[in-house]
């Protein structure tokens, strides 16, 4: 009987061995495609996403603009000042304070309006990338210990950046 009982339980081992080989084999080709996770480095891809420099250019006029009338009033300052008409230089020095602070604040609004938009896009390209690919998850990292270590086959960044810039020119 204990005869029996060994080729039971071989026998029993030899049909859940299959099974699961069975049941894998069915998974496999049921999802063929095992979903990733994945990484970019947000910084390389923000600085070279040619959508960054083309926002950047389109506004350059108001930057500079502003940055020829400081100079300008910089200069007749400091003529005033040379003559020794400070009256007339306390007034230019306070009007150039006044325009400093103007074109720091029109700096800072630009560079935020051109980040809001720029992110807006790369996220929608790497939703698009991500789902196409079949990634499960994309980390981003911008070099300041998010992600300390992976391996170099998981970052995508210059892949993800050809398809960005690609959909972004209108390919």
């Amino acid at each position: 009987m204990d005869f029996n009982r060994k080729h039971y339980y071989a026998l029993l081992g030899s049909i859940l061995a299959a099974l699961l080989l069975s049941i894998i084999s069915f998974l496999t080709e049921l999802y063929p495609h095992q979903k990733e996770l994945v990484f970019i480095d947000n910084v390389k891809l923000y600085n070279n996403f040619h959508m960054v420099s083309d926002l950047s250019n389109e506004n350059d006029p108001q930057l500079e603009k502003g940055k020829t009338k400081l100079d300008s009033l910089y200069a007749i300052y400091t003529i005033h000042k040379e003559q020794n008409n400070l009256k007339k230089a306390a007034s230019l020095k306070s009007a150039i304070k006044e325009q400093d602070f103007g074109l720091r604040r029109l700096k800072e609004s630009h560079a935020h309006q051109v980040s809001k938009v720029v992110w807006d896009r790369l996220n929608q390209y790497v939703k698009e990338y991500a789902e196409q690919k079949n990634y499960q998850i994309v980390f981003g990292t911008q070099g300041n210990g998010n992600i300390m270590f992976a391996e170099s086959g998981i970052d995508i960044t210059d892949d993800l950046l050809d398809y960005a810039n690609s959909k972004y020119e209108g390919s």
